[in-house]
């Protein structure tokens, strides 16, 4: 059990025999209950989550953890040590917000996602890259962010260019991602 969620807490949308079998097995399918990761997961599709050793876990991959007694999916942009834990910025893909999350939180990284009846495999080329790119992007609006925030008398035109960028690499992943999903469909 992770340190982070103590014995007398709910826990809460997963069953004990899920929880029970995933430490057993090592993995489990979990229904989506936010958009929060959408456009690449939308609530009610199903992703496939599998414990991994947590140096295999990178920016851009998508992870599932505990917080508050509730299991949440969303995305790393940034894998950081503080003393002698290792910890992940997570944001989700629709939020401007992020958290850090201890390694002691995390469960496991999302290596399928099914969509009605298509399955996306996570570990092929093309949405290892489109992860990557994601990561990427994620990561640049959150130094964006902070340095709005961090320069006192930011001039407002540059307050406005890092929240039309914030915008754009939305736009951008939204656009892509849908594209990836047409023609991952069509193959199958």
């Amino acid at each position: 059990m992770p340190e982070n969620r103590s014995p007398e807490h709910p826990k809460k949308l997963v069953s004990k025999a899920w929880i029970e079998e995933f430490e057993k097995t090592g993995a489990g399918w979990l229904q989506i209950l936010s958009g929060s990761m959408a456009p690449l997961i939308q609530k009610w599709d199903r992703i496939y989550v599998e414990k991994v050793d947590l140096s295999k876990i990178h920016r851009g991959d998508i992870i599932t953890f505990w917080r508050g007694g509730v299991l949440i999916t969303h995305r790393v942009i940034k894998k950081m040590q503080h003393g002698d834990e290792l910890n992940f910025i997570e944001r989700g893909d629709q939020f401007f917000t992020h958290s850090i999350i201890p390694s002691s939180s995390v469960i496991g990284k999302v290596k399928q996602i099914k969509k009605n009846e298509h399955v996306y495999h996570l570990n092929s080329f093309i949405w290892k890259l489109y992860n990557k790119v994601a990561g990427i992007a994620l990561l640049c609006t959150y130094y964006a962010r902070h340095m709005g925030r961090s320069i006192p008398g930011l001039p407002v035109p540059v307050k406005n260019l890092i929240k039309k960028t914030f915008v754009l690499f939305k736009w951008l992943m939204e656009g892509f991602c849908g594209i990836l999903i047409r023609t991952c469909q069509k193959k199958s």
